[in-house]
């Protein structure tokens, strides 16, 4: 499933409710300070998720999580070896998910990956997904409700045959990414988006730019997309704001009435 519906599938699937916070436009990573303002007696976890492959403001989300004690989970899935002052994603937060799914820099097809610094959480992971056991307990001894969603052995061997490359493959998307900021730069109505100079490396899952529709004669974004592809250059629009997505407007009502609290409109905390 897209990166940005998986994440929020991950919430409505244990019976908990997303709350969506707008993102910094010139960045289009989650906006802490909007975060923060949404955060209630309710919350009880906070998932920035690294778009693109660009690390987000974790000195900023940890504080967030720090001062109303809260899981920071890191949404790593597009970040493979991307890191934040140094300092490598998806083990800076409580908890972070890698995803090897076909599209990803690192890839096995399918599967994933859960890492983190919580011991406690970490057990309860590999419960979950061993279905229910636990380390220390007999093979038929299932403490909790769990699933087999896991890897193949066959899966991960393909992951681990990659790890040899990563340093290099990630110079290379360093490199060419900088060119390319470089030579958009010098186009007028394109604007690459702002990168952090405390995110001190940068996955490049993606490369996302903005365009000034003036710039072009007026042109709309599927006209600029089509012109694009006319000259075999590969460009989408992205993703869909996932509070227009059935899948989780459809569900989150239904969690609401299973609580007893008023359904919201999942487009109230979006400012832009």
């Amino acid at each position: 499933m897209p990166p940005a519906l998986a994440t929020a599938s991950a919430v409505m699937i244990v019976g908990a409710i997303p709350v969506f916070a707008d993102i910094d436009p010139d960045t289009y990573l989650l906006d802490p300070k909007r975060a923060e303002t949404l955060v209630s007696v309710h919350t009880k976890a906070m998932i920035p998720v690294h778009i693109g492959g660009c690390p987000a403001d974790m000195d900023a989300f940890m504080g967030i999580g720090k001062c109303h004690s809260l899981i920071i989970i890191e949404d790593a899935c597009q970040a493979h070896s991307a890191a934040w002052r140094g300092r490598r994603v998806r083990a800076i937060g409580h908890m972070g998910a890698f995803s090897f799914q076909s599209s990803k820099n690192i890839t096995s097809g399918e599967g994933g990956a859960v890492v983190g610094n919580d011991d406690a959480l970490m057990e309860a992971g590999w419960s979950y997904h061993n279905v229910g056991r636990i380390r220390s307990g007999r093979w038929y001894q299932h403490e909790r409700l769990g699933s087999n969603a896991r890897m193949a052995e066959w899966e991960a061997a393909v992951v681990v045959a990659q790890m040899a490359r990563v340093k290099k493959q990630m110079a290379l998307r360093e490199k060419n990414a900088a060119l390319l900021t470089r030579m958009l730069g010098e186009i007028p109505g394109i604007r690459p988006l702002r990168r952090d100079q405390r995110a001190t490396t940068h996955a490049y899952h993606l490369y996302i730019f903005r365009n000034d529709p003036e710039a072009f004669g007026g042109k709309s974004r599927a006209g600029f997309l089509k012109a694009l592809s006319a000259e075999g250059i590969p460009c989408s629009a992205g993703y869909v704001p996932l509070y227009r997505e059935n899948a989780v407007t459809d569900t989150c009502k239904s969690l609401y009435a299973v609580v007893g609290r008023q359904p919201v409109t999942l487009e109230t905390n979006i400012t832009r």
